[in-house]
């Protein structure tokens, strides 16, 4: 089983304590409509480190089921404006995505050696981009 502890809120400092973690950020939503979560990662100079998407099923009952990769859409990776073509690749910098997540429970599997990342989230209703 992955070693899971869950972010507090909307905004997360990741460290080098979080190393071969996986960091839930709660559900997206889970009502009629669909749901993105929005996320804003943005490292220090001395990051050293990479974040994969992953997601499960929502839900107590799934609590005991190991995340799995997901794919997200780039809108910015690396200072560079992205077209939001779905990927599933790890992040290493800085990086602003969208995530559908309607259902899932989404979280970061971390890897981190050297400084630190900030993490900002925000669950929208609605799709997210084509």
């Amino acid at each position: 089983m992955t070693t899971t502890i869950r972010a507090p809120g909307r905004h997360f400092t990741l460290t080098t304590d979080h190393d071969s973690t996986v960091v839930e950020f709660g559900p997206g939503g889970t009502n009629a409509g669909l749901s993105t979560l929005v996320m804003q990662i943005v490292p220090d100079g001395d990051w050293s480190g990479s974040l994969t998407v992953k997601g499960r099923i929502a839900g107590q009952d799934a609590e005991a089921v190991d995340p799995v990769g997901i794919p997200y859409h780039p809108a910015n990776v690396g200072g560079t404006a992205s077209d939001y073509a779905l990927v599933s690749s790890a992040i290493t910098g800085d990086a602003l995505i969208q995530i559908p997540s309607n259902g899932l429970t989404v979280s970061l599997d971390v890897t981190a050696s050297a400084g630190t990342c900030e993490v900002f989230v925000w669950d929208l209703q609605g799709n997210s981009a084509p």
